[in-house]
């Protein structure tokens, strides 16, 4: 198992064809990675904060003796974690990474209402970190690392309306080990057998078949750039993935090293629009990354579904190449016909942030195409004033908002992609966007209630 306890660092043997588990550990003293809700852990080098991609870490290179070798640390995170609350105000600065503009969908995974957080627990006791997806009603795939050895699970989806749910039974298809080591003839696969179930208007497909090199995907974690996340997941960039045997990993595919600790489990999937696919889980990073490889276990998760309650909609299916969406036309131009009663209908051209319409309560308007983004700004006077935005649409549209004090915009942690249910932590002015992850057009409301 993974967890790592900060009172005992110790060197391990580091064999051919094993990844090093300890090495992202081994510099612990060097670097802290935060938890969203002020707790932190010991973790990583300093190097972890590097900046730039969203989840991006730089790991250690590891030399077998005498044989030339890349060791990976498995992404786990590991303490002995003290209870959380959940947000009770929207995040003050010192709480989030500040940024010179809002991005829009820069990486919060608000679209994949598949992606989970997974707190781990032995004894009764908060232990370590994951990340996973479901893919199934009552079934959470992880990475095998996060199951074994472990006695509970608490499943948390907070991009599906924030279904909660717990398990004391994991299962894995040949992951035994206890070491800090990863073994590349192991499978880096678990699952995890969820107590309730979670409900998804559509479940994720799952590979059947191997991608072919240079096949674009993205990682899901519930790490930012050093956070520790209690509340979201996160999507890095698109990366090109590859077979693992040329580097010793028959049952992985290796790219980028764009995972960290804590981000163990979570799903690699094909670039496209929802229902997405599932290629592998995060495994291990270091000098590069190892994802483990779906497909090669597929008949024993499909039947480990069959006899757990079964598949939701969309399960199964086969891996493509994936696409990506397309780029549409510019934004700006006039919405679809909408009615606005009571409320104020939207002002074109309002597709950027310094072009912000004035929301006041209720606002009406349309995405045109699909590439167009509505932005709209709101002011709190002072700490204490309890909100509830609310975005109603006829398709997939989402919100994302910002919170700008002294010059800098923090993003605030959505309370559904849908809606944000706050009370503010003091005097600012709120940026917020209407987009749809998947280009599509239509009408919408957006109601502010205060």
């Amino acid at each position: 198992m993974c967890c790592l306890k900060s009172s005992s660092i110790q060197a391990t043997a580091r064999d051919r064809g094993k990844i090093d588990r300890r090495a992202m550990r081994a510099r612990g003293a060097l670097g802290r990675i935060s938890i969203d809700s002020g707790t932190t852990l010991d973790e990583g080098g300093g190097d972890t904060f590097a900046k730039g991609l969203a989840m991006r870490t730089t790991l250690t290179k590891n030399f077998a003796a005498a044989v030339p070798f890349i060791a990976f640390a498995l992404a786990c995170g590991c303490t002995a974690a003290s209870p959380t609350s959940s947000i009770e105000y929207d995040p003050e600065p010192s709480s989030t990474t500040p940024e010179s503009a809002p991005i829009v969908n820069g990486s919060k995974a608000t679209s994949h209402s598949e992606a989970v957080l997974i707190d781990m627990y032995e004894g009764g006791q908060l232990s370590s970190y994951c990340s996973g997806s479901v893919i199934a009603p009552r079934v959470v795939l992880t990475a095998g690392h996060c199951v074994h050895g472990i006695s509970q699970w608490k499943i948390k989806a907070p991009f599906a309306n924030g279904q909660t749910a717990q398990s004391s039974k994991g299962l894995v298809y040949d992951w035994n080990t206890d070491s800090e080591t990863v073994d590349p003839n192991l499978h880096d696969l678990g699952l995890i057998i969820l107590d309730t179930p979670i409900t998804l208007s559509q479940y994720p497909t799952l590979a059947t078949k191997a991608v072919s090199n240079g096949t674009k995907g993205i990682a899901i974690g519930r790490i930012n750039n050093g956070s520790l996340s209690t509340t979201a997941l996160y999507m890095s960039q698109a990366i090109s993935l590859s077979s693992g045997q040329s580097i010793g990993y028959p049952y992985d595919y290796q790219g980028s090293d764009i995972i960290q600790s804590g981000d163990s489990g979570g799903p690699v999937e094909l670039t496209g629009s929802a229902p997405y696919t599932i290629v592998a889980v995060n495994s291990g990073g270091g000098g590069g990354a190892v994802f483990a490889r779906v497909d090669l276990l597929s008949s024993w998760i499909q039947s480990t579904i069959q006899a757990n309650g079964g598949p939701g909609s969309s399960g199964g299916g086969t891996g493509g190449a994936g696409g990506s969406a397309g780029s549409g036309g510019s934004g700006g131009s006039a919405p679809p016909s909408t009615t606005c009663t009571g409320g104020t209908q939207e002002t074109e051209a309002n597709d950027s942030y310094t072009a912000a319409d004035k929301l006041t309560k209720l606002a009406c308007g349309g995405l045109a195409s699909t590439s167009d983004e509505d932005w709209f700004t709101w002011t709190a006077s002072s700490k204490g004033i309890s909100y509830d935005l609310v975005l109603s649409s006829s398709s997939d549209f989402e919100l994302q908002m910002w919170k700008k004090v002294n010059g800098s915009f923090y993003a605030v942690t959505n309370t559904t992609p849908t809606e944000f249910t706050y009370t503010t932590s003091g005097a600012a002015t709120y940026y917020l966007v209407v987009f749809s992850p998947t280009g599509k057009t239509g009408s919408y409301t957006l109601n502010l209630v205060k």
